[in-house]
């Protein structure tokens, strides 16, 4: 399916696995430049590495500790991107408290 995306730029945070990697997978798969970015550096490389060898796709690894860096980062990147077009958040948090019990 051709959804028009090809040649723009994508940011797409959590994108080292999962939800996040299966959308900047897509995106590289209809020929977008994505800016991959994720907390964990050494899952980010291999994820960067092998959606840019599946697709041919020009994929920028961008690690980064929170939604701030990632969009400081990713506006550094663009130069070397051109202009970002779409970011696509997805981000997990990890879950530090339980529910209350309960009554």
């Amino acid at each position: 399916m051709d959804f028009g995306l090809e040649g723009k730029v994508a940011v797409v945070g959590g994108a080292s696995k999962g939800l996040g990697r299966a959308c900047a997978l897509g995106l590289a798969r209809e020929g977008v430049r994505v800016v991959v970015c994720s907390r964990s550096v050494e899952n980010l490389t291999l994820a960067a590495r092998q959606i840019a060898d599946e697709t041919g796709a020009e994929v920028v690894p961008v690690p980064s500790a929170t939604a701030v860096v990632v969009t400081a980062r990713a506006q550094s990147s663009a130069t070397q991107l051109d202009n970002i077009e779409r970011v696509v958040g997805m981000v997990g948090v990890p879950r530090t408290r339980t529910a209350p019990p309960a009554p």
